[in-house]
């Protein structure tokens, strides 16, 4: 009791060491428990350098299911009310293979691989809960499955390094009649939403630092995808209909890269596609409107396009940048720029104050929060800061966490309320305005990969869904569904 000291023994190596404290309490611990409808672990997590599943990905409703992908190539169709999975299909490089392909023997060598993973696949979803030895096999088969792919063509279906986001950690588009879904291996499907294939497709591309990870888009009747180029698949075919290059095809880290997801807006009744660097590009034909557009590298945060406006977060992830959408659509497109810096100086930072996720724009008002977990609110009429605050979100930010490095959640409105969402499980309910008001805090405690060696809280990057009076939640290993009971 009255624990106010902790002594920690290091043991150096030969070249670096490191101590990885945990801190358990003894005794009873009082906590409530309230308006968790469910809550169910994902088939897909397993041990991995950056924690489990990753869970960047977002789930998109229809109906009475929730749709959403998992480590590494599955799409999960889920009961809403229940949280009960119906069904999982797997998109991976065996899928995809062409009818000249299945006739190599390689194929035939594979399918036996395929065909154990379906019936651990079967059983992960049917358990309550997935054992370790489990998903360590699950990655054991879905390695030798795509090594057989390799055998039938190495350049089609090379291996490529796991990105931070991991392969699945995408939201998947729907037209309400099908559920389409990109994989950061190159993979692209698209399901109904009773889980059959309508069609599969693989495009390699040379991987980036940090790997793939903007969500799709379904604009147009096209299925938009980034990887390096902007690509558009038919929705019903899935045949290619555009290529755009957007960087270099080559190099770790090419100029003008973007992490962040892919948003459709309208200039004068022409359906475009806007990229976090700022580029526009027409979606009919690919065609960029704005040549002359040049960016911060890497940029994360999504665009935003709300009313006649555009947002984007710039100079290395800290500046507001608000460009009008004119109301004729001209070649070359030229946007005039509004720069709001936002000044981090009086806030101490781990690592990088700059911004993973996209402003909330409300009322005349951006709601800004950055991986430390700073809100800046600013009136976008006249760049004022409204205020400036270090929020509770108890935040972890370290270096080389994956796509968990700090706060990266975008903040929500649902109803009359502001959610703010740390990386770490806490969450904050806010009142709107000009002033800080917070209503409620809240948090999601839970111990991810017990017993091994990466042991944690559960890591949180995927924006929270609002559905009626439910707000579901997707973590590194498990879905929330958050209700008043």
């Amino acid at each position: 009791m009255g624990w106010n000291r902790l002594l920690l023994r290091v043991s150096p190596g030969e070249k670096d060491w490191y101590a990885v404290p945990v801190l358990l309490a003894r005794g009873r611990t009082e906590y409530a428990q309230s308006n968790i409808a469910w809550r169910i672990p994902l088939p897909g997590v397993h041990p991995a350098f950056y924690g489990g599943g990753s869970g960047a990905g977002a789930p998109v409703i229809v109906g009475d299911n929730l749709y959403l992908q998992s480590e590494p190539h599955d799409l999960i169709c889920i009961d809403k009310a229940t949280g009960k999975i119906k069904w999982l299909r797997r998109a991976s490089f065996y899928e995809a293979a062409t009818d000249d392909e299945k006739q190599n023997p390689a194929y035939a060598d594979a399918k036996p691989i395929a065909e154990k993973l379906d019936a651990l696949n079967a059983a992960l979803i049917a358990a309550p809960a997935a054992k370790l030895a489990q998903t360590e096999e699950k990655a054991k088969l879905e390695k030798a499955l795509q090594k057989q792919m390799k055998l039938i063509d190495a350049k089609r279906y090379a291996s490529q390094v796991v990105p931070d986001v991991g392969f699945s950690g995408f939201t998947p588009s729907t037209d309400g009649q099908f559920i389409y879904a990109w994989f950061g291996d190159g993979v692209t499907a698209c399901f109904g939403l009773d889980g059959t294939p309508r069609w599969i497709r693989a495009d390699q591309h040379t991987a980036v630092e940090h790997g793939f990870s903007s969500s799709p888009l379904l604009i147009d009747g096209k299925f938009v995808v980034f990887m390096r180029d902007l690509i558009a698949f038919d929705a019903g075919t899935g045949k290619l209909v555009w290529q755009t290059p957007i960087v270099s095809p080559e190099g770790d880290n090419p100029g003008n890269f973007i992490h962040g997801s892919l948003v459709a807006a309208d200039i004068a009744g022409t359906r475009v596609i806007v990229l976090g660097n700022g580029i526009i590009v027409r979606a009919a034909d690919g065609k960029i409107l704005t040549p002359d557009t040049k960016s911060d590298n890497q940029a994360v945060p999504s665009p935003v396009a709300q009313g006649d406006q555009l947002f984007h977060i710039t100079k290395g992830n800290s500046q507001l940048t608000i460009r009008p959408i004119p109301a004729a659509l001209t070649e070359p497109l030229k946007l005039a720029p509004r720069d709001i810096p936002i000044d981090l100086s009086a806030f101490p930072k781990h690592y990088l104050p700059w911004h993973l996720s996209s402003p909330l724009i409300h009322d005349g008002l951006a709601y800004l929060l950055n991986n430390a977990g700073v809100l800046s609110v600013i009136d976008i009429q006249t760049g004022e800061l409204c205020y400036q605050k270090l929020v509770d979100l108890d935040p972890f930010q370290g270096h080389n966490e994956g796509s968990a490095r700090g706060v990266g959640v975008s903040p929500i409105r649902a109803g009359k309320y502001i959610y703010l969402f740390g990386n770490n499980g806490a969450a904050l309910v806010l009142e709107p305005g000009r002033t800080y008001r917070q209503v409620a805090k809240n948090k999601l405690e839970s111990v991810t990969m017990p017993g091994h060696w990466s042991q944690r809280q559960e890591r949180f990057v995927a924006n929270p869904i609002a559905d009626g009076n439910t707000l579901y939640i997707r973590g590194e290993e498990y879905l929330y569904a958050i209700s008043a009971r």
